[in-house]
């Protein structure tokens, strides 16, 4: 049960399908190999469920795809074992939290905290391990660790002791690489107010998307760039 879309669409799909026997399906590739390649090309059918406009938003034919695979129990009953093109499941993987090297911590700890962040806890790291892992000699740093209340988001903060931190022109929004942390308030102009009793302000000012959010980019402690989103739509 897949779905074809980009340029290319349903041909490419079934070409894929045409010359691999399993287009990167994990139930079909066993088939294959228990039942033969013969065995697939004499019976093999397509069917096309639903055609729409290759300019179709990817997720919306995603949904499709899922409905239905629901509706013809093809995880259950057929060979629905998409992993990705992988031939074994994905290794499991979590996004554990972000690091952000600051100028001071005790200031970073106040500004994200008085925005809702708890802090969970505090320490210092040194020695061999901490020189191994993240590949600094004599690396001796102060740490927080903080977390959003749903416990669903986590930010580790870190003033270093030696070395020395390096100071750098504050990232831009179109600068390659990690440039911002995001979070969801539920009043967009009561965080702006709190951040601004630590002298941090929208870098231009608040915009609306639709009728979805209100969002702005403004400039934390240490340069760290910050997006404050509001739903427009509460529950």
């Amino acid at each position: 049960m897949p779905t074809a879309y980009g340029d290319t669409g349903v041909w490419q799909r079934w070409s894929t399908y045409a010359a691999t026997l399993h287009g990167g399906n994990v139930g079909l590739k066993e088939l294959v190999d228990e039942k033969g390649e013969e065995y697939y090309r004499t019976n093999m059918r397509f069917a096309l469920l639903e055609y729409w406009s290759m300019r179709t938003d990817h997720d919306h034919v995603l949904e499709r795809e899922s409905y239905w695979k629901d509706v013809l129990h093809a995880r259950s009953l057929g060979h629905n074992k998409n992993w990705s093109g992988a031939t074994v499941p994905p290794m499991p993987i979590k996004l554990e939290n972000v690091g952000i090297a600051v100028r001071d911590l005790d200031a970073t700890i106040a500004f994200f905290t008085d925005l809702g962040l708890t802090l969970v806890g505090r320490d210092t790291v040194s020695g061999e391990w901490a020189d191994t892992a993240v590949s600094l000699d004599g690396n001796h740093a102060h740490i927080a660790m903080l977390q959003t209340p749903d416990g669903s988001g986590r930010l580790e903060l870190f003033e270093y002791i030696h070395p020395d931190a390096i100071e750098t022109d504050p990232t831009r929004p179109h600068e390659i690489g990690m440039h911002r942390v995001a979070f969801s308030v539920d009043d967009i102009d009561e965080a702006l107010e709190i951040a601004a009793r630590h002298g941090c302000h929208p870098l231009r000012g608040v915009a609306t998307y639709g009728n979805v959010y209100k969002l702005t980019y403004l400039r934390g402690p240490s340069g760290i760039i910050v997006m404050l989103a509001e739903a427009l739509q509460k529950d």
